[in-house]
């Protein structure tokens, strides 16, 4: 947390911090009470503040993604720092719209399964449609192609972990084939939740 404060001198160097942090409080409870009680001594925006930053680094989306990632996990530890997530920074109304916008199709796919991951937050809807999130969502349900039927049992994603409750389609139980979900089917979650009916 300190080397991030810091500012490594490149995104390659941040990615491994970031990764070696991912190791440290993914699934790991001691890592995990670690960052807690970091941030209940130091606050939670200087805690984790220079990590929800990289959100908004669009010119390095392996960054991007990494970040997500371990975001993720530490959203699935703590229902309280989600919350802190969506309303006390621009993640939801700057950054994860901005990451749906991106170029890179892994960055759009990260971003739309931490989108599942936070749309039920209270708050999240009038965030995200500050930024113009839910436009994005809607364009992109224009421009993708429909996805393929979907077999029985199908899992994927990174923070697959992290969702709970049927909250997107990749957590959806039983045997048989899996794939990945399918990007629309994510965008379609995400406004479904969000109480607005998908378009067609």
């Amino acid at each position: 947390l300190a080397a991030l404060r810091r500012g490594p001198a490149t995104a390659e160097a941040t990615e491994d911090l970031v990764a070696l942090l991912g190791v440290l409080t993914g699934g790991y409870e001691p890592g995990i009470r670690a960052l807690f009680a970091e941030a209940d001594a130091s606050g939670e925006a200087e805690t984790f503040g220079p990590l929800v930053a990289l959100l908004g680094h669009v010119d390095a989306p392996p960054l991007q993604c990494i970040a997500i990632d371990v975001l993720g996990g530490i959203c699935a530890a703590s229902p309280h720092f989600k919350a802190w997530l969506v309303k006390e920074t621009l993640a939801v109304s700057q950054d994860l719209p901005n990451a749906l916008r991106s170029p890179a199709p892994p960055a759009r796919f990260a971003a739309l399964e931490f989108a599942c991951l936070l749309v039920e937050v209270e708050g999240f809807r009038e965030a995200f449609q500050k930024g113009g999130g839910e436009a994005v969502l809607r364009a992109m349900l224009e421009s993708e192609p429909p996805a393929p039927p979907r077999p029985t049992g199908f899992m994927g994603g990174l923070m697959a972990a992290a969702f709970s409750g049927g909250a997107t389609p990749a957590l959806a139980r039983g045997g048989g084939a899996r794939r990945d979900p399918m990007p629309r089917e994510l965008a379609e979650v995400v406004l479904g939740r969000m109480g607005g009916p998908a378009p067609a």
